[in-house]
C-alpha cells in the first residue's frame, strides 16, 4: 500500500513540474474570426518598406530552423495549400520596428493567430509557442519560437 502512495505522490509530482517547465501562449495573442484573418493577410501582404535609415533584423528558432526577419517586408516563414484554402505563416516588424507580428492563417479551421511582441519583452521571454504552418505534416501546429538575436543597421 505504502509503495503505490510512493509511486502516486511521484507522478503527481512529475506531472506538476512538467506543466510549470512547459511553454505556454504569449499572453497578447489574438485568435481571429476567417474575415478578419483574410483582411489582416492582405494588409500583410501589401506592406513592403523602403526605408533603409533604419533597417531591424531578427534572426529566430522555429523548432530548431533557423529564420531570419527584416523589416524591409513581411517574411513568409510557412505555406501550403490543399482544398481548404491556403494557409500560411508570416512575420514582420509592425510601423515603429520595435515589435515583431506573428501571424498564421489556418485555412482548415477557418481562423486566424496573431501575436504582436515588443522585441524587449520578446528578447527577455527567449521563446514562446506560437500555432505555425508546418507544411511537411500540412496543418497548422504548435511550434516554439526563439528569438536568437536582434541588430540594427
Amino acid at each position: 500500500m505504502l509503495l503505490r502512495i510512493k509511486i502516486l505522490v511521484v507522478a503527481l509530482l512529475t506531472l506538476l513540474l512538467s506543466a510549470g517547465c512547459s511553454l505556454d501562449y504569449d499572453e497578447s495573442m489574438r485568435h481571429l474570426d476567417h474575415e478578419k484573418t483574410l483582411a489582416r493577410i492582405r494588409e500583410f501582404q501589401t506592406r513592403s518598406g523602403f526605408d533603409f535609415s533604419k533597417v531591424v533584423v531578427a534572426k529566430l528558432n522555429i523548432d530548431e530552423q533557423p529564420v531570419k526577419v527584416t523589416s524591409l517586408r513581411p517574411e513568409r516563414l510557412a505555406y501550403f495549400k490543399d482544398k481548404s484554402g491556403e494557409s500560411l505563416t508570416l512575420a514582420l516588424f509592425n510601423q515603429e520596428k520595435d515589435s515583431l507580428i506573428l501571424f498564421t492563417h489556418d485555412a482548415a479551421q477557418k481562423k486566424g493567430y496573431e501575436v504582436q511582441l515588443p522585441l524587449s519583452d520578446f528578447a527577455s521571454k527567449k521563446k514562446i509557442l506560437f500555432p505555425v504552418v508546418d507544411k511537411d505534416s500540412g496543418q497548422v501546429a504548435n511550434m516554439t519560437v526563439a528569438l536568437l538575436s536582434v541588430s540594427s543597421r
